[in-house]
C-alpha cells in the first residue's frame, strides 16, 4: 500500500501504520523553482494535522527552512530518491539522510521549531510528505538563505 492511494472515490493517506482519509484543499503551489505542494485537510481532525505532499523534480530542492511556529513537523518519503537534511536547534551535526521509497517506504523524521530542514531530489524527482501539528498557517517556517 502506498503512502497516498486513491480507492474508488475517497484519497487515503498511509500514515504512522494507520489509513486517513484526505480532501485535497489546494494544488500545484509554487514552492521554489521544480517544487510545488498539493494541502491535503485529514477527515476528522481538521483542526489537529493537515497534510502536505510535496513534488520535487529531478534535481532540485526545496528552500533551506527554519521551524518557527508548530508543535512538531513530520516529513517523509512517497516515492522517488534524493536527500533529507536537519540542522537540529541544539547545534549538533547536521543529520543527512539517503532516501529511496523503493529500499524503504517508511522513512520519517520529526522536526521542531528551531530546526532547520530541506529535501533535495535525486535525478528522477522525489515526492515528499510534510504532516504539520497542528495544522499548517502562515508564518510557520521561514526561508533562509542558500
Amino acid at each position: 500500500m502506498s503512502k497516498l492511494e486513491q480507492i474508488g472515490n475517497q484519497t487515503v493517506f498511509n500514515f504512522m501504520g494507520q489509513p486517513y482519509n484526505v480532501t485535497q484543499t489546494e494544488s500545484g503551489i509554487d514552492v521554489a523553482e521544480g517544487v510545488t505542494c498539493d494541502t491535503y485537510a485529514v477527515e476528522g481532525y481538521e483542526d489537529v494535522w493537515d497534510l502536505g505532499i510535496i513534488h520535487i523534480a529531478p534535481e532540485c530542492q526545496t528552500p533551506k527552512q527554519l521551524v518557527v511556529a508548530g508543535t512538531r513537523t513530520f516529513e517523509g518519503i512517497v516515492e522517488g530518491y534524493g536527500e533529507f537534511e536537519v540542522h537540529r536547534f541544539q547545534g549538533v551535526d547536521p543529520e543527512v539522510s539517503q532516501v529511496d521509497a523503493e529500499d524503504d517506504d517508511t522513512y520519517m523524521r520529526v522536526v521542531y521549531v528551531g530546526d532547520s530542514m530541506q529535501w533535495r531530489a535525486g535525478v528522477q524527482g522525489l515526492v515528499a510528505y510534510e504532516v504539520c501539528w497542528p495544522p499548517y498557517q502562515e508564518g510557520r517556517f521561514e526561508n533562509l538563505p542558500a
